[in-house]
């Protein structure tokens, strides 16, 4: 006679017994939160950094009137797509302002944010 488990195979839930700790800002954690609870995790979120406006725009501003002395353009996160374009669109500017200069982005959320 052979004994059939009722259990759930870890290997569904590989994080069944994992505590993590999730640093990302807040509304930008809750995505990946899931998935960690979804795999077993318990998740305990602690926002390490705040995600803001800086307290001057003047310098993006500047660098955004001189895009055409400019080679390329370097976005690191979704959050610096968003700023630049809202900066760009804001000062009158669409995307053809970028026709001469190169983008490259880090990541993949990233470039799909672009």
């Amino acid at each position: 006679m052979s004994s059939i488990s009722l259990t759930t195979p870890n290997t569904l839930l590989p994080l069944v017994g994992k505590t993590i700790l999730v640093t990302r800002s807040v509304g930008q954690s809750s995505y990946f939160s899931d998935r960690l609870t979804a795999s077993g995790a318990k998740v305990i979120e602690m926002p390490a950094l705040e995600i803001a406006p800086p307290n001057h725009w003047d310098d993006l501003d500047n660098a955004i009137s001189q895009l055409h002395n400019f080679h390329w353009l370097i976005l690191t996160s979704t959050n610096a797509v968003d700023y630049f374009f809202n900066r760009l669109f804001q000062q009158g500017k669409d995307i053809t302002a970028l026709k001469t200069v190169k983008i490259a982005v880090v990541g993949e959320k990233t470039a799909k944010s672009l």
